[in-house]
């Protein structure tokens, strides 16, 4: 075979077609058995790229709902970040109101007793200016 691929290359007249032919006779024929495995070697290979087209396919459609699915997780996250913040607003305005009532309630407290005191005060100076009362009636002055 090398020889007849040289021999022509010498003489510079060589076609294309001329060494298809030399190359074709070089090769040995192929048996019914290989050709057969060949075929299924082709057809796997065919079934298998089938397969692959298939596979990303469904990848690409798994990445587009696990986005989707992502961006619902971080609206939902959001959302509750947002709820969360509002109720800690609230309960520290209800904290904020709660002492402002405690401290109030104090002071009203604090009055009260204040006043307690000085009702009983008046109270047992009242008495005591019956009992002079009394005394003065009871005595020759009147």
């Amino acid at each position: 075979m090398i020889i007849r691929v040289i021999v022509p290359k010498l003489s510079r007249n060589i076609k294309p077609d001329r060494i298809c032919t030399i190359l074709q006779e070089s090769l040995p024929a192929l048996s019914e058995s290989d050709l057969r495995s060949l075929s299924e070697l082709i057809e796997n290979m065919d079934k298998i790229q089938t397969e692959l087209k298939n596979l990303e396919i469904i990848k690409s459609c798994l990445e587009k709902i696990k986005r989707a699915y992502d961006e619902y997780n971080r609206f939902l996250m959001y959302q509750r970040v947002f709820q969360l913040t509002e109720s800690h607003k609230k309960l520290t305005k209800a904290r904020e109101e709660f002492e402002k009532l405690s401290d109030h309630l104090q002071k009203l407290v604090d009055i009260e007793s204040k006043l307690k005191y000085s009702l009983d005060s008046i109270e047992k100076e009242e008495q005591a200016l019956k009992f002079r009362l009394e005394s003065i009636k009871e005595s020759d002055i009147f």
